[in-house]
């Protein structure tokens, strides 16, 4: 499945409206824009695999007064801001109202950009997006404040001696037959995701469909010596490769780093969000290609109808996974690529509606 990487601003909007108050009381300042970092270079840490160590995130300093409402701070690897202020570039951080922190100056405000998919090496781009109502305005504007730049630089590592004995992954899809079972997924090894197996074999079951595949859940290194081994590669321009599923092994499902741990905070925390009802979606997609289902929208459109049935199976209770189910159609909704929905298709009542409703039954 492939998930075009950008965040549409249109998921956040209640949770900004909500937030709005909290940041009006802040006292006077001049009118929203962004005020650093522009232009300034970070240096960072990165373990064996090149993931960011330190810092975990970067401060980025915006100016609200009373007039601006509705702020979020958008992080792309492209400096081109879209029309509707969201980036036209890959979205790898961002703050709304409701996690932006106070700075201690009156008006003045932190976003604490995660880096966790930044890259060292690399500029980045920020911009505030807000609302803004002039005096005597009947209605507040949409304004951008930015782009802004700043870089990471990857600090020099210490000499060490050479193991002679270390090296690169060789794992292939063949290797999947090999990996210890586990019942959760941390991300230093590869597993076969067992309560993932059970979960999924009962969802289906909704459908008659009971029978019982294997989840590969690959640790960052192995995924990409996996995919380099299929002529692949984890991202495909803006797009990101999070599993699939091959003919030849019919019975194994490979899943990428990103969807098994948002999965597996699902699991353990059984809170819901987007990302995760999102990586449960690239799941319940890829089991239905094990199950002859090829043409790619309709797979996510099924796929984003199953995920209240995995909820049901999880014992998150139908309101919330009816909740879940929502939130994952709209990410999957908003972040296909061509060809990978079909809105006329993938409707209540229309061509692909498994359950004849909004919802499956319990």
């Amino acid at each position: 499945m492939l998930r075009a990487a950008h965040t549409s601003r249109r998921l956040l909007a209640c949770a900004l409206a909500l937030a709005t108050v909290a940041l009006l009381g802040a006292g006077r300042a001049e009118a929203g824009n962004g005020v650093a970092p522009n232009g300034q270079s970070f240096t960072v840490r990165v373990d064996a695999t090149g993931a960011i160590t330190s810092p975990s995130s970067i401060d980025l300093v915006v100016r609200l007064d009373a007039e601006d409402s509705a702020p979020f701070v958008w992080v792309s690897d492209s400096p081109t801001v879209g029309s509707a202020g969201t980036p036209a570039g890959r979205t790898v951080a961002g703050c709304s109202s409701t996690s932006l922190l106070p700075s201690g100056e009156p008006g003045t405000w932190i976003c604490r950009a995660s880096t966790v998919s930044m890259q060292p090496g690399r500029t980045y781009y920020w911009w505030l997006d807000y609302d803004r109502r002039d005096p005597g305005a009947a209605a507040p504007t949409s304004q951008i404040s930015g782009p802004f730049s700043f870089s990471l630089v990857q600090e020099a590592p210490p000499v060490a001696p050479v193991d002679p004995h270390a090296g690169a992954s060789s794992k292939t899809v063949e290797s999947a037959a090999r990996l210890p079972s586990a019942d959760r997924y941390d991300g230093s090894r590869s597993v076969k995701h067992v309560p993932l197996t059970t979960l999924v074999y009962t969802t289906l079951k909704t459908l008659g469909l009971p029978r019982q595949l294997a989840f590969a859940c690959w640790s960052p290194a192995d995924w990409r010596s996996v995919l380099a081994a299929e002529g692949s590669e984890p991202t495909r321009g803006r797009a990101v490769l999070l599993g699939f599923w091959l003919g030849r092994q019919p019975r194994w499902l490979h899943l990428a780093p990103e969807v098994c741990k948002d999965v597996q905070a699902l699991l353990t925390t059984r809170r819901v969000n987007a990302r995760r009802a999102s990586a449960l979606a690239t799941v319940i997609h890829e089991t239905l290609h094990a199950y002859g289902v090829r043409n790619e929208a309709e797979t996510n459109c099924y796929a984003v109808q199953l995920v209240p049935s995995f909820g049901r199976a999880l014992g998150l209770g139908a309101k919330r996974s009816a909740y879940m189910g929502k939130l994952a159609r709209n990410y999957v909704r908003a972040h296909s690529p061509a060809g990978y929905w079909n809105a006329a298709r993938c409707r209540e009542g229309g061509a692909w509606d498994l359950f004849e409703g909004p919802n499956p039954p319990s």
